[in-house]
């Protein structure tokens, strides 16, 4: 007769792999006031990591769809000074993916290559009584990669909301990707 214990573990193991949690947004970030494209939508955990005051997930909003997702970086208790140079530090990251570089050639190349043209130079910077936020528009490749030229490899449509929630003091890194053709709702999320 087999080990009933090693099938009790077995089935547990199996009932957990199959409960994974889809839950609506506003579950996992009850201090944000989604747009209404996405308030309601259930979503489906792919990646998530914890550390002390710091959260990320990686959703996707209907199982196994590679169409859609939302990436997510939430700081807690972070005062605002801290979180202006976060902020601050953040675009500068995506400024830079999109600067001019030298080509990647050993000697004396003269050529350069860029995006100019790309929305990531001209930011929405907001700044209210509640919150101060930066959003972009910006496009992606098939593997979520940012910084890429050609619109051939470019598939999905981003919107990046970097947001700062005064009141609660939780800094929002917030990456939408969408490969519908519809006009995004500006801006996915703000603060309550």
């Amino acid at each position: 007769m087999k080990n009933p214990m090693l099938i009790i573990i077995f089935i547990l193991i199996l009932i957990a792999s199959c409960n994974q949690k889809n839950k609506a947004l506003n579950t996992y970030f009850p201090n944000l006031n989604w747009n209404s494209s996405l308030k309601n939508k259930i979503v489906f955990v792919d990646k998530e990591f914890r550390y002390e005051n710091k959260t990320d997930f990686k959703f996707n909003f209907e199982k196994d769809s590679k169409h859609e997702y939302l990436i997510t970086e939430n700081f807690k208790n972070i005062e605002q000074d801290l979180a202006e140079k976060i902020l601050k530090n953040k675009l500068l990251m995506i400024k830079e993916i999109y600067a001019t570089q030298a080509t990647p050639y050993n000697g004396a190349v003269t050529n350069e290559t860029n995006c100019v043209e790309n929305p990531a130079i001209n930011p929405l910077i907001e700044e209210t009584i509640n919150h101060s936020s930066i959003l972009l528009e910006l496009k992606a490749t098939e593997r979520l990669v940012l910084g890429v030229c050609s619109d051939k490899q470019n598939i999905f449509k981003v919107q990046v909301l970097l947001m700062y929630c005064k009141k609660t003091k939780e800094l929002y890194d917030l990456k939408y990707y969408s490969i519908s053709n519809e006009k995004m709702k500006l801006p996915i999320a703000s603060c309550l």
